[in-house]
C-alpha cells in the first residue's frame, strides 16, 4: 500500500518537473523568437535605408557588425533605441486621440 503511494507521489513529482521544464523551454524559445524577429527587423531596416535615412558609411559599419562579426556596438544600440522610442511615442500619441 505504501509502496503504491510512494510510486504515485514520484510520478506526480515527475509530471510537475516536466511541466516546469516545458515552461522554461517555452520562455527560452519565446526570447529566441523575439530576438530573431528584432534582428530581422534591423536587417530589413538597414537594407531599406540604402536610399534614405542613414549615411552609407554608418549603414555599412552596422551591416559589417551584424553580418560578419555578429556584434552590436553602442552606437548601433543607441540608434535603434532612439528609433524604438520614437515609434512608441507615435503609438502613444495615436492612442490618446
Amino acid at each position: 500500500m505504501f509502496k503504491k503511494i510512494k510510486e504515485l507521489i514520484t510520478k506526480v513529482k515527475n509530471v510537475f518537473k516536466k511541466r516546469k521544464q516545458a515552461k522554461e523551454l517555452k520562455k527560452y524559445f519565446e526570447v529566441l523568437s523575439n530576438g530573431s524577429a528584432f534582428l530581422q527587423y534591423v536587417l530589413n531596416d538597414i537594407s531599406r535605408s540604402k536610399t534614405s535615412k542613414m549615411n552609407r558609411a554608418k549603414r555599412r559599419r552596422f551591416e559589417r557588425e551584424i553580418i560578419k562579426n555578429g556584434t552590436f556596438s553602442q552606437e548601433f544600440v543607441a540608434h535603434y533605441a532612439s528609433q524604438i522610442k520614437t515609434i512608441l511615442a507615435e503609438i502613444n500619441a495615436k492612442d490618446k486621440k
